[in-house]
């Protein structure tokens, strides 16, 4: 139970640290307290400010969970809500939370890129805009070109010319003693960079080079390969007309990926980083 327990104070620790990130106030700005408060504050809490536009949004958000209308202590509860989620904050903080408990770092890393995202999401490209990308992108909507074979190894070159042969002119392949067919290869299409994978770069480069071929034949270290081309289908890039949608999604994942990259690289620059030689090789 114990816990259970510690487990919710760490992520009603969590949720305090991430609405106040992008709540719309500064968690780490600190001023000091005088008879009057600053425009656009409505509170402090240990010196820190908790601002109208905080509070205002955090309004709106219990008015959306409610159907009756907002009385006087419907604002008071909220504000003393913030008020203690500040508190909260503040007590994770000297605990040094943020710098020890990996739960609590991980859900702040995730809220602000979640939080950058939405900005992402926020961007209406224009027509030019997406065909510009697609233009620019086109591997992305790029069917690769695929190749399906049948491969046999043979130990002479007298019995490889006999396999093939027999496999040219349809009369089906031979079953020499010295030849084998290699099981391990699927049946059925293959993209290039898969079929590698199984016979090695130098095979696939005689089969592309053999294409219009129906076999072809290759030498390697003292071993003959025999290869049937059953078929092939040549790359297709997708019109734009035919897949905008698609260009749109992309579109979007792309522009995220940048405006995470640019707000990172912003804060390395900003940022003092000094590394040990010996992890900076």
């Amino acid at each position: 139970m114990e816990k259970q327990s510690n487990r919710n104070f760490i992520w009603l620790i969590v949720g305090g640290l991430c609405g106040l990130m992008f709540a719309g106030y500064g968690m780490f700005t600190r001023i000091g307290i005088t008879s009057d408060f600053e425009t656009g504050v409505i509170a402090t809490v240990n010196n820190t400010t908790i601002a109208e536009e905080t509070y205002l949004r955090a309004l709106d958000r219990y008015n959306s969970d409610t159907r009756d209308p907002l009385n006087d202590d419907d604002r008071k509860w909220v504000l003393q809500r913030l008020i203690e989620e500040e508190l909260l904050v503040q007590r994770a903080l000297d605990l040094g939370m943020l710098n020890t408990d990996n739960d609590v770092r991980g859900a702040i890393v995730r809220a602000l890129i979640a939080s950058l995202n939405n900005e992402a999401a926020a961007v209406s490209p224009s027509e030019k805009d997406l065909i510009n990308y697609y233009e620019a992108h086109k591997e992305r909507f790029t069917y690769p070109a695929t190749v399906a074979v049948n491969i046999w190894t043979a130990d002479t070159k007298r019995d490889a010319l006999l396999l093939q042969q027999s496999i040219e002119e349809n009369t089906g392949p031979l079953k020499l003693k010295n030849t084998r067919f290699l099981k391990n290869i699927p049946d059925g299409l293959l993209t290039i960079n898969k079929l590698r994978e199984y016979v090695g770069p130098s095979l696939v480069s005689l089969i592309l080079a053999g294409m219009e071929k129906k076999v072809v034949m290759h030498s390697s270290q003292g071993r003959w390969y025999i290869v049937k081309i059953k078929e092939k289908r040549d790359s297709i890039t997708e019109p734009y007309d035919d897949i905008k949608y698609q260009v749109q999604a992309e579109y979007m994942r792309f522009e995220a990926d940048r405006i995470l990259r640019d707000y990172i690289n912003n804060l390395k620059d900003n940022a003092a980083i000094k590394i040990i030689d010996q992890y900076d090789e």
